[in-house]
């Protein structure tokens, strides 16, 4: 991180460092184990931390001057005292909330041959070689003649280069480039890039990638045929309009990863 890069160099922090060249930093050590591993790329789950363990957690992302953990964390904060981090719906649809909107909170990754599952479903993680032949589906499905809202939080677990977003469910989990052959529409997360057919792709207004810990919202609009993206709670718009979804049967959530080990989890 920055302020570990200049407290090392001493060019802004005048530190005093042990003959070994040991810098001693008078903080609480309980939480310096999510910090190191979060500046690594490899931040653990938040799923059995406490709210006040969060909050402490968020205390140390600020004295270490870690911007993007310390919006994780407030967002994460929120939502475990009960208070909804996902956008408004009239953010993402002109119209009012539909009857049958519904936020998709238990689903689950179905098992494949080139990632594996864990966390009760939750989380999956590539398992094979660095490439884009891997595309993880939800078990669950809908069905598009229903039409209605419907909305899934995914966190990045670990890794750089994810596809995120929805697909037919009835493609070929194992064929490469799913996210660029029409099958579906999936938010890019090394450079916020939506991408859906080799000819069609454009920037969506998001100027970095995602870190590790960052929730990415998926907002599915079959009334008004639209598809938005929301980061850590804040809603970033409409990325796709027009949705051809009559094409396929049924849509469900899905995530390529390119590197081994990267990986997502579904938050409930």
């Amino acid at each position: 991180g920055a302020f570990c890069d200049m407290m090392v160099s001493g060019s802004r922090y005048p530190t005093k460092k042990e003959e070994d060249g040991t810098i001693f930093m008078y903080r609480d050590g309980r939480h310096f184990a999510y910090i190191l591993n979060y500046i690594r790329g490899s931040f653990p789950p938040l799923d059995d931390v406490s709210k006040r363990e969060i909050n402490e957690l968020k205390i140390e992302a600020e004295f270490y001057q870690l911007n993007d953990l310390v919006k994780i964390l407030s967002a994460e904060s929120e939502s475990s005292s009960g208070v909804t981090t996902s956008p408004p719906s009239n953010n993402f649809a002109s119209s009012s909330p539909s009857s049958n909107s519904v936020v998709e909170k238990t689903w689950k990754w179905k098992p494949g041959s080139r990632y594996e599952v864990s966390n009760n479903g939750l989380t999956v993680k590539k398992t094979g070689q660095t490439d884009w032949k891997m595309t993880a589906l939800a078990q669950q499905s809908i069905d598009v003649s229903k039409r209605g809202k419907h909305s899934w939080k995914v966190r990045i677990d670990r890794g750089i280069d994810h596809m995120i977003g929805i697909a037919n469910s009835l493609l070929d989990q194992n064929a490469p480039d799913n996210h660029a052959k029409g099958v579906g529409w999936f938010f890019y997360t090394a450079n916020s890039t939506i991408y859906h057919t080799t000819s069609f792709t454009s920037p969506y207004p998001i100027t970095t990638h995602l870190p590790i810990g960052a929730i990415l919202g998926i907002h599915l609009d079959l009334d008004q045929r639209t598809l938005s993206f929301s980061v850590n709670g804040e809603m970033k718009g409409v990325a796709v309009s027009d949705l051809p979804v009559d094409k396929f049967t049924t849509l469900t959530l899905a995530c390529c990863l390119a590197y081994k080990d990267s990986g997502v989890t579904i938050i409930e």
